[in-house]
């Protein structure tokens, strides 16, 4: 009789273990597209004004405008979108000149200590720290100083490295952008 009990038992058990299983990959699932979702949401709505390879001019009426370009994951999923605008009045950032600011948007399922990594081509990883999270994902606001401007211009794609687990061993996820007429588009601002 309990020998016949512990079989039920195990057998119960390995059920749950299924359907937990099961629920996990729903509940991931569900969230993946929440996120895709808001981020979709954070996608430019502003009216573009000119295009210039993979990059859009956009003015957001008394805002100014900026340039943008989003990036999907082969799903169609959107996974970035950054935004540069010129500043205004030149500020320092460590004793070199700023001329304009990156609004980048990532999913929510970022690892925020680890923040945001950007290449340009094969050159060095730079990083930034994550500002915020809001509903439409992860922004990053990095200041750009002239001579990393001249590094998108004379580059041919940036890929910006996010993290999603600090477990040892776990796969960055790269989104790569194409820096095809970043020049035409910066200078129309």
């Amino acid at each position: 009789m309990i020998d016949g009990f512990a079989h039920v038992l195990r057998a119960t058990r390995r059920l749950s273990i299924l359907s937990a299983g099961r629920m996990v990959i729903a509940i991931a699932t569900l969230t993946t597209g929440m996120l895709t979702a808001s981020l979709a949401a954070a996608q430019d709505g502003d009216p573009i004004r000119e295009s210039h390879g993979s990059w859009d001019v956009r003015c957001a009426g008394e805002g100014g405008c900026y340039i943008s370009q989003a990036y999907n994951n082969a799903e169609g999923q959107p996974v970035l979108l950054v935004r540069i605008q010129k500043v205004l009045n030149e500020v320092s950032a460590g004793g070199s000149k700023v001329e304009a600011t990156a609004q980048i948007i990532t999913p929510l399922d970022v690892f925020l200590p680890a923040g945001l990594g950007m290449k340009i081509d094969n050159g060095p990883v730079v990083s930034a720290p994550y500002v915020r999270c809001r509903a439409a994902g992860c922004m990053s606001n990095p200041p750009l100083t002239g001579e990393l401007i001249e590094k998108f211009q004379a580059g041919g794609n940036a890929n910006f490295i996010m993290v999603r687990s600090p477990a040892p061993g776990a796969t960055p996820v790269e989104a790569p952008i194409s820096l095809e007429g970043f020049t035409a588009a910066y200078n129309a601002l």
